[in-house]
């Protein structure tokens, strides 16, 4: 005769194999229940032997119930939350969930393994999360932690500190973090590996636009806007790109490199704000030929002589021609000084 007295609800240390129970030890590490196959020592509910299908399907565990009108707090349809007994041990891992692949028997084939999916039908909610991880800030804390080196694949929108916007791919906001009084929102600072010998392109930009008759005002790779600066605050210099002077180890080190061949509509550097243009270092040309058409230092000209007063800063002087009377003008002292005409 099987033991079907029972205790609570369950049945005391049982083994469920099919239909029938199987008494097992009530003491010892030997405990638990086993369902279509013997129960492992360590184990407290094991679920083995062939499962069972149905129309090409099988659900090993399956939660379809209904969830009663009392339940106005939360339903938590699997729920995890473990204790540790009262002694001096230390458990090196806790695996509150676990997924690892078992064997795949010989002729068999799987095409797609998942280890935890959401179906694209859990929308119904007022907000849906297929995952949500709530753990704060803190050291060794990480509310996603992806320490295999397979990609990562995230279709949808992206926002990291706040909500995504609809028209925004990845969207950084939020307060940002700082430590040792930086912040940094994105940084790459890793290692260029040995077999990378023709580029290495940290940053890149090479979006296209779709096959369909429409016209897009303005493409901008990379822009910069400034935002608020809240009350109280300042910001002492700001800089849309900065270069600092130590990237100077290669053979040839280009700050800002510019390879638009001439053309109608095209500029290599196009800054037409109204504020000045510093240069600290020399300013160089192509070298000239007596047939280029292209690569000259151009200075402002205009039909007749100059009336204006330039506030330009101290140790330079503007440039200007006379197109009516040929003469080239510098100012200085106050004053526009010319050459005699040109011929």
């Amino acid at each position: 005769m099987p033991n079907t007295n029972p205790i609570g609800f369950a049945y005391a240390d049982m083994e469920l194999n099919g239909t029938n129970l199987v008494n097992v030890p009530t003491t010892g590490a030997d405990k638990g229940v086993g369902i279509g196959a013997g129960v492992a020592a360590e184990t407290s509910l094991q679920i083995g032997g062939t499962y069972p299908t149905s129309s090409g399907n099988t659900n090993v565990t399956r939660s379809i119930g209904t969830i009663p009108s009392g339940t106005t707090t939360a339903a938590r349809i699997y729920d995890s939350s473990p204790s540790t007994e009262a002694a001096s041990f230390t458990l090196p891992t806790l695996h509150h969930y676990r997924a690892q692949q078992g064997t795949f028997g010989a002729g068999s084939a799987v095409t797609t393994q998942v280890g935890f999916i959401a179906n694209s039908t859990l929308t119904g909610a007022t907000n849906n999360y297929a995952f949500q991880g709530s753990i704060n800030e803190g050291t060794n804390r990480y509310n996603l932690y992806m320490s295999g080196s397979a990609d990562n694949l995230i279709t949808g929108r992206l926002g990291i500190g706040g909500a995504p916007n609809a028209a925004y791919k990845v969207r950084i906001t939020g307060t940002l973090p700082s430590s040792a009084n930086v912040t940094w929102v994105m940084n790459a600072d890793g290692t260029i590996p040995s077999t990378s010998t023709t580029a290495s392109i940290t940053y890149s930009s090479e979006v296209g636009t779709q096959a369909a008759s429409f016209t897009c005002a303005s493409l901008q790779h990379f822009r910069v806007n400034q935002g608020a600066f809240g009350a109280g605050s300042s910001v002492t210099d700001q800089y849309g790109f900065l270069v600092q002077s130590t990237m100077t180890g290669a053979t040839n080190n280009y700050a800002f490199l510019s390879d638009l061949a001439a053309g109608t509509g095209r500029w290599n550097f196009y800054a037409n704000g109204t504020a000045r243009n510093y240069f600290a270092g020399g300013v160089e040309v192509v070298a000239g030929t007596t047939t280029m058409a292209s690569g000259f230092t151009h200075i402002p000209a205009a039909a007749g002589a100059p009336t204006g007063a330039p506030t330009n800063p101290t140790g330079n002087v503007p440039m200007y021609y006379d197109s009516t009377n040929h003469k080239i003008y510098v100012y200085s002292g106050g004053t526009w000084r010319s050459t005699a005409a040109l011929t």
